[in-house]
């Protein structure tokens, strides 16, 4: 710990996460300032120190020694402009029952509230005679009718997953958590968005997609769409994966864009997990256009390392503009990673459709589970 002019450094954080602790410790009575961290080392821009009174430095660190996690999250939110809950869009289907355990599993560990989200699609019929069999007109049908009928079934089907929910819990298999639930009528990936624009949530867990192609298939055939357009960090399932318990992934690959982001992105990282000492976090640069990659890449190791002692970190230069594919299949293997985090920019049109995004790519090809966080 250093000391100048009568202050001393209580923590060293990424700016965002600085101005968190300053508003928790004004919050308390205890005055401090934000200074930045002097260094000559090459790579991403040093964090920030935060600095108390000598007087005060005994109050700070019982504020952050022992402040739950869960007000740290719920301040988070609230800085973010968000509402401290966890969306989960379902289908009814095995793949968002997944969803549901994997997200109640991330809300018990971020102290956030879960909320479930079905939205039902009404197809809308228009009378019609066919012109070489005009005896065989269609009837028109009663939409209102249809929409109510759909809408009471949506229902029904939304009870039941409740209700095997909240028996979950008393048995222990879930975590005891209150959640809430919203029925809306509409296609899912515009109900989804929707619902984030409006009131956005902390976090979102989908599954990779439903049941069927069908007409219910609701969530897989969207995901896509969510991630690209979302900006709320997504927790992507995977269809025909076994998902090990959150604490129980430890061997992650960490995708890079060698700018300020990744301290940003790695800071909102390490503060949904907590991982124990024996996680280890492999960088890959995902930034076709940065020289020197061997170097950044380093140089990031070295801050993360200092700022996040509790896991290890491997820095990995892969060459995006070769057999990045082949190589990437390679570290997978040979590390047995068990999540992807990506950085996840919002794109446009035309960039989706012929330039997809590193997040979108590997929803198709990869089947591990993958974690995108806004950049």
């Amino acid at each position: 710990m250093s000391s100048d002019n009568k202050t001393v450094t209580l923590a060293i954080h990424t700016y965002r996460r600085a101005i968190e602790l300053q508003v928790r410790l004004k919050a308390e009575g205890v005055s401090s300032e934000l200074r930045p961290v002097q260094t000559d080392r090459s790579g991403p821009e040093p964090g920030v120190r935060v600095c108390v009174q000598i007087s005060d430095l005994a109050k700070a660190l019982r504020i952050v020694e022992t402040e739950a996690d869960r007000e740290l999250v719920a301040l988070s939110a609230r800085l973010a402009g968000m509402s401290p809950t966890l969306l989960i869009p379902v289908d009814f289907s095995s793949h968002s029952k997944l969803a549901v355990e994997v997200g109640f599993d991330l809300a018990a560990r971020l102290h956030l509230t879960p909320v479930l989200l079905h939205a039902f699609v009404t197809p809308y019929f228009q009378g019609q005679i066919d012109a070489e069999n005009p005896d065989n007109g269609i009837e028109e049908m009663d939409n209102a009718q249809l929409e109510l009928n759909l809408e009471q079934q949506a229902t029904v089907e939304l009870d039941r997953l409740k209700s095997n929910i909240r028996r979950r819990i008393l048995d222990g298999t879930l975590p005891k958590l209150e959640f809430k639930s919203e029925l809306r009528e509409g296609v899912p990936e515009e109900v989804i968005l929707q619902y984030s624009r409006k009131t956005p949530p902390s976090f979102i867990v989908m599954a990779t997609r439903g049941a069927s192609r069908r007409s219910r298939e609701l969530i897989g055939s969207v995901t896509a769409e969510v991630l690209d357009s979302c900006r709320v960090p997504l927790f992507i399932v995977p269809e025909n994966k076994t998902m090990p318990a959150i604490r129980d992934i430890n061997k992650v690959v960490f995708f890079c864009n060698l700018d300020q982001q990744d301290i940003l992105a790695m800071d909102t990282f390490q503060r949904m997990f907590s991982y124990p000492d024996d996680a280890e976090i492999y960088l890959v640069s995902v930034n076709p256009r940065a020289t020197v990659v061997a170097k950044k890449l380093d140089g990031l190791k070295h801050y993360f390392t200092e700022n996040y002692p509790t896991s290890v970190f491997h820095a990995l230069p892969l060459n995006i503009a070769g057999d990045f594919r082949g190589d990437f299949e390679k570290v997978m293997e040979r590390h047995q990673i068990q999540l992807l985090v990506v950085p996840n920019r919002r794109r446009n049109i035309f960039q989706r459709l012929f330039n997809p995004s590193v997040a979108h790519r590997l929803l198709f090809e990869k089947d591990v589970p993958m974690l995108a966080l806004p950049s």
